[in-house]
């Protein structure tokens, strides 16, 4: 057996984050065909070094997390909850594309 996260399954969440071929990689994200030298050719796959290893892919995500929650990596509203959804302009989304892209 082979122990590894997955969650989000879109590349957002990060719980799937790995060395693949010697690159931190979202596994998700990663199509064999890419990475793979050649047909029939190894993939190697490593945990993150970084972080203190579970088992096998996984690692231990609370000081990630605990850090996550320190810097408030998302938009924080004062304004009391509306009837209906916020709507986000293309120009306020715009700010945050750069420092999400990673």
């Amino acid at each position: 057996t082979l122990a590894f996260r997955k969650s989000c399954a879109h590349g957002v969440c990060g719980s799937d984050g790995m060395i693949i071929n010697g690159q931190e990689r979202l596994a998700c994200k990663t199509l064999v065909q890419d990475v793979a030298e050649a047909d029939g050719a190894v993939v190697k796959v490593e945990p993150l070094k970084h972080l203190p290893l579970l088992r096998d892919l996984m690692v231990e995500q609370d000081e990630f997390f605990n850090r996550w929650r320190k810097i408030k990596p998302f938009q924080i509203n004062e304004e009391p909850v509306p009837e209906k959804e916020r709507v986000q302009s293309q120009e306020q989304r715009a700010l945050f594309d750069d420092p999400t892209k990673c």
